[in-house]
C-alpha cells in the first residue's frame, strides 16, 4: 500500500520552478506516478499554486490539474482547519493542509521551513516533515 503525505502549494510549485528542493519534489511525484507513494491536498492547492506560478510559469498550471494528487474539498477539512489555526497558529489556508494530514493520519510535506518548524513545536511534531526529508 502507498504511503500517503498531504502536499502544500510550496512543494508543488517546485514540481514546475526549477527552484531549490525542485529535485525532493519531482522525486516525491516520482513515487506517486510509481505508485509506492499517494500525494493529497486540499483543493484551495489550485488556487495556492495558481498564484505561485502567475508570475513564474502560469502555462503550466494545467499540468498540475493532471498530475496524481487527490484533492480533499476544503469545506470538509473547514472545521478541523479552524480548531487547528487556533492551536497552532497557523493562517487558514495553512491549517487546511495541517487538517487534511490529520484526517489522512499522513504527514504533511512542506517546503517551508519556518511552517514546519512552528509545527514542531506545537505538539503536531509527526504531523509535518521537510520536503528534504519527505523520501527518507
Amino acid at each position: 500500500m502507498p504511503r500517503s503525505s498531504v502536499v502544500d502549494a510550496s512543494v508543488a510549485a517546485k514540481w514546475y520552478v526549477p527552484e531549490r528542493g525542485h529535485d525532493h519534489a519531482a522525486a516525491l511525484l516520482e513515487a506517486t506516478r510509481a505508485g509506492t507513494a499517494q500525494l493529497l491536498a486540499p483543493d484551495l492547492i489550485v488556487a495556492e499554486l495558481g498564484n505561485a506560478l502567475a508570475s513564474k510559469a502560469a502555462g503550466r498550471l494545467c499540468g498540475f490539474l493532471l498530475t496524481p494528487v487527490k484533492l480533499e474539498p476544503s469545506s470538509v477539512l473547514a472545521a478541523d482547519a479552524l480548531g487547528v489555526a487556533a492551536r497552532v497558529r497557523v493562517t487558514f489556508y495553512d491549517a487546511l493542509y495541517l487538517a487534511a494530514a490529520h484526517q489522512a493520519r499522513a504527514p504533511l510535506v512542506s517546503a517551508s521551513e519556518h511552517l514546519v518548524r512552528l509545527v514542531r513545536r506545537t505538539g503536531f511534531e509527526r504531523s509535518a516533515v521537510r520536503l528534504a526529508d519527505a523520501l527518507v
